[in-house]
């Protein structure tokens, strides 16, 4: 497994990662590249509980729009 890194967002919020294999790792290509949004490759290559933990990281707020993940920088190391 690879991980993607996700930080920062509107409550700039620490570091944390979600572990992918290596169809989810290569298609992050195509957000690095500007190709695919984060939101996208989100929704296409995590499962819901992936999801829900990086909208826990990055808010929690029952009805918050700061947007959660969405707003945060994403990236490979």
């Amino acid at each position: 497994m690879k991980r993607i890194y996700f930080s920062g967002g509107f409550h700039n919020s620490s570091e944390t990662y979600v572990s992918v294999n290596d169809k989810a790792y290569e298609a992050f290509d195509d957000v690095a590249d500007g190709k695919e949004g984060l939101t996208e490759w989100v929704n296409n290559n995590l499962t819901k509980s992936q999801e829900k933990r990086l909208d826990n990281h990055f808010c929690g707020i029952k009805g918050c729009t700061c947007g959660s993940y969405a707003r945060a920088k994403a990236y490979k190391k």
